[in-house]
């Protein structure tokens, strides 16, 4: 379980001088010598344990989570930037590469082209993080036998309903649903899920590139009521009263962990669909990386990070 550390220092702070109280009155029982000193304590005790019910209560009914959460966004923000990810490349549709093309969504026919230039570079994964579930022609059958590629990761919607592509397997299917805060900031990762009627399992599209990436199997990704393993590495999922948060019991659906952000600016190297079209991407950027083909943000929901979660700070349109 995630823990808040400005209330557990504030909180340790409080129950060690209850503490120190608590032996003061007891070494000081039985000696008439200090019993005025005994009886001044009397109140300071009696106040103290005010205070840790009342801490205790504020975070019970989650009236310290705006606090709490304020102060992890600034520790984020304080966080080295790590910078770019080299294992990564993104593929971006700009609106340049949309009035180029002259249409939106894109034809069948470029998202074909667009995979079968990436996969001439022999990348490790590509993750197509665009709604393919309806036919826009010309070019379907071309994009069909690119998605046939058993390195191709596709999205799903489940809040919205929004299948996959039919011709793409279960196991090489995301689910693109991320969880957003009431102040509207995203803290909180998605990654997995089950139903039992009818049974079925949903892995996040994150989660699926993660797994591709490293060439491991469902087998490598174990649930439990407390943490995700993913090849046995232990991730403790939030519980609706973790930390800092105070949430219902739906908003805690599936299986969820905090963010660990990487950069505030540049996660990794970004190229745009005109460029691979027109082939003027470095093969070395492509070759080995885990593609990630982001939409462009006509499409993307607006929100905040906690790296740039400042009121002062337009928000950003966040893949997904």
């Amino acid at each position: 379980m995630y823990s808040s550390p400005s209330l557990n220092f504030f909180q340790s702070f409080v129950m060690g001088y209850l503490i120190n109280l608590l032996r003061q009155v007891k070494n000081q029982v039985g000696n008439p010598q200090v019993n005025q000193e005994k009886k001044q304590l009397i109140p300071l005790l009696v106040i103290t344990l005010v205070v840790t019910g009342i801490i205790g209560g504020i975070r019970e009914f989650g009236w310290m989570q705006f606090f709490e959460l304020a102060v992890w966004d600034s520790m984020v923000r304080l966080s080295p930037d790590r910078g770019e990810d080299e294992r990564l490349l993104i593929v971006e549709i700009n609106e340049q590469d949309i009035q180029t093309q002259k249409q939106w969504p894109l034809a069948d026919e470029t998202i074909a082209q667009v995979l079968t230039n990436l996969q001439q570079h022999n990348p490790n994964v590509i993750g197509l993080d665009l709604y393919r579930d309806v036919v826009h022609k010309p070019g379907h059958e071309a994009l069909v036998t690119a998605l046939a590629a058993d390195n191709v990761i596709a999205i799903e919607n489940l809040i919205n309903g929004v299948p996959a592509p039919p011709a793409v397997p279960p196991d090489r299917i995301g689910f693109n649903d991320f969880v957003v805060d009431q102040d509207n900031v995203v803290r909180r990762n998605f990654m997995y899920t089950e139903i039992k009627d009818p049974a079925k399992i949903y892995y996040s599209f994150a989660l699926r590139l993660t797994l591709a990436a490293l060439d491991l199997g469902e087998e490598a990704v174990v649930a439990d009521d407390i943490a995700l393993q993913v090849n046995g590495q232990s991730l403790p999922i939030l519980t609706p009263n973790a930390g800092s948060y105070h949430l219902d019991e739906g908003e805690t659906v599936g299986w969820q962990i905090l963010i660990n952000y990487r950069s505030a600016n540049h996660v990794a190297p970004v190229v745009s669909i005109t460029d691979i079209l027109n082939n003027r991407v470095n093969p070395a950027l492509i070759e080995g990386k885990t593609i990630w083909w982001v939409p462009p943000p006509l499409v993307r929901k607006i929100c905040s990070l906690p790296p740039t979660a400042r009121p002062t700070v337009a928000r950003f349109r966040c893949p997904g």
